[in-house]
């Protein structure tokens, strides 16, 4: 069974992330939300409420918002929900939910693909990014134009990291002095010729603010494109729980949808949760992850949306580079089912 963590950390597609040079330090005084007397809706709540568990995979941040939105707002309790967040980095959501011990969990689709690969029977239900958020940073100058160019450089890069291997493998890089990413981002500012991994709305947003002249790619551009934060449960709980498990997605959903409009507010309730990410540079990763969010097919099939053929080259990426051994029939793999559409 898969033994990686959340989709910021761990060896699979991502990394161990400050949210800038401080966040380290303070994510660990970050808090998990539970129950609690929603603050933006008048709805009446059911009189008896499931309560369920989901693994979120990281700390509160934009690229969770939705659940939060919808904690925030009553969506969960207004659909009977008494749903109890649960953020860090230190758990593997497929393991935690796998083994019964949460309803719900959130990854990158690379990682559950594998993760069904090894036995795990999940399924996933939405997606929040319909790309994956990894950019790659460069300092300009330096004759870098594509992928092609990355070679004979250092690059900062979380060890293990799937889509770096692919871009290593297609692009023909050689000459590479691949060193473990901590987060910080000092080392890159030093070297001009080096490249570094990061988060899209975080290490280039913090490079922009110190005045560094930098470009980036888009790791979703080189053909590794996974869907990123993707809600997903077992098949057993979908199969005993269905209605919970729409209820669930289509309140997760509705949080998402009110972020779009309301971010500024609903950063400075996620903030409480994570002291290391003020609000403020909240606010500008809301921004840039706007299209990651309702962009896409999300347009135009709705927020969340999923399709055979996106999940269909995740796994042929991940055949390509050995990371699983065998096709898998998709159509088990995600449903659209409980999205509330356009």
């Amino acid at each position: 069974m898969v033994g990686l963590m959340g989709s910021r950390f761990g060896g699979r597609s991502i990394l161990v992330l400050a949210v800038f040079a401080l966040a380290l330090s303070a994510c660990s005084s970050s808090g998990s939300p539970s129950g609690g007397a929603p603050s933006g809706s008048a709805t009446p709540t059911p009189t008896t409420l499931t309560k369920v568990t989901a693994i979120l995979g990281w700390y509160a941040e934009p690229a969770r918002a939705g659940f939060y939105a919808a904690q925030d707002q009553g969506y969960y309790r207004n659909v009977g929900i008494d749903a109890n967040l649960e953020a860090g980095a230190d758990v593997s959501p497929e393991q935690v939910v796998g083994s019964g011990r949460a309803a719900f969990g959130l990854d990158d689709a690379d990682a559950i693909l594998q993760a069904i690969a090894q036995g795990v029977p999940i399924v996933a239900l939405m997606a929040a990014y319909q790309h994956t958020g990894f950019i790659i940073m460069y300092h300009q100058g330096q004759g870098i134009q594509g992928f092609q160019n990355l070679g004979n450089r250092t690059a900062y890069i979380f060890p293990g990291s799937l889509w770096w291997d692919y871009i290593v493998k297609k692009y023909g890089l050689k000459g590479v002095h691949q060193v473990a990413y901590s987060g910080a981002l000092q080392p890159f500012i030093q070297d001009p010729t080096a490249i570094n991994q990061e988060y899209i709305g975080v290490g280039n947003v913090t490079l922009a603010s110190k005045g560094i002249k930098f470009g980036y790619f888009h790791v979703s551009d080189s053909g590794y494109d996974p869907y990123s934060n993707v809600l997903f449960t077992t098949k057993s709980y979908l199969a005993a729980h269905p209605d919970v498990v729409k209820n669930f997605v289509q309140a997760t959903v509705k949080g998402w949808n009110s972020y779009r409009t309301t971010y500024a507010t609903l950063d400075r309730y996620m903030q409480q949760f994570n002291k290391g990410f003020p609000a403020s540079a909240m606010d500008q990763n809301a921004v840039q992850q706007e299209s990651l969010v309702y962009g896409g097919d999300a347009a135009t099939y709705g927020m969340g949306y999923m399709s055979a053929q996106r999940w269909s080259q995740v796994e042929d990426a991940l055949l390509s580079l050995g990371a699983i051994k065998k096709r898998i029939d998709i159509s088990t793999v995600f449903t659209n089912q409980y999205l509330p559409g356009p």
